[in-house]
C-alpha cells in the first residue's frame, strides 16, 4: 500500500515536470491562428491564388513572414522559397484590404469577416499546368511573434466550397 502511494506521488511529480518542460521548450500555443479563406483558380493565367487569414492570439503581435511554402495542385509536391521563386508572390493586407484591392474584396465579401487586428496573406502562384484543385493543398507557417526561432506550419487542403473559378 505504501509503495502505491510513493509510485502515485512520483507519477504526479513526473507529469507536472513534463508539462513545465513543454512550456519552457517552446511547445506553447501559437501567437496566431491561420485559416484558409479561398482559393482562386485563375484559368486564363494558369495561376492559383491562395488566401489565408491570420488572426493574432496575443497582444503586440508581430507578423514575421517566412519564405518557405509547399504546395501541390494535383501533381507533385513543390517546396519553394518565396523570395527566390519567380513563379510565386505574396501580398500582405491589413484592415485596409477592401480599399487596397476592391476587386478581390468583392470576390470574398460575403465569405469572411476581417477584424481590425487580422491580416490577409495572398499567395499568387503562376505557370501551373495540369492542375486539379480538388486534390490540392498549400502548406505555410509564419515565424512565431514571441519566439522567432519557431515556425508552425499548417497544411490547408482545398475543398469545393473554398475554390472560386475566375
Amino acid at each position: 500500500m505504501i509503495n502505491m502511494k510513493i509510485i502515485l506521488k512520483i507519477s504526479i511529480l513526473l507529469l507536472i515536470t513534463c508539462c513545465s518542460l513543454n512550456k519552457v521548450m517552446g511547445q506553447e500555443e501559437s501567437s496566431y491562428k491561420m485559416t484558409l479563406v479561398k482559393v482562386i483558380d485563375e484559368e486564363q493565367e494558369n495561376a492559383v491564388t491562395v488566401i489565408l487569414k491570420v488572426s493574432p492570439t496575443i497582444e503586440d503581435f508581430k507578423l514575421i513572414i517566412s519564405g518557405r511554402a509547399e504546395y501541390s495542385f494535383g501533381r507533385k509536391s513543390i517546396k519553394t522559397d518565396i523570395q527566390k521563386d519567380p513563379n510565386i508572390q505574396i501580398i500582405v493586407y491589413g484592415d485596409d484590404f477592401a480599399t487596397k484591392n476592391p476587386k478581390l474584396s468583392n470576390l470574398l465579401n460575403e465569405d469572411f469577416e476581417m477584424g481590425d487586428e487580422d491580416f490577409l496573406l495572398v499567395f499568387k502562384i503562376f505557370n501551373i499546368k495540369g492542375k486539379n484543385l480538388a486534390e490540392s493543398y498549400f502548406k505555410y507557417g509564419l515565424w512565431e511573434s514571441n519566439n522567432s526561432e519557431i515556425r508552425n506550419e499548417q497544411t490547408f487542403f482545398f475543398n469545393k466550397k473554398k475554390i472560386i473559378k475566375n
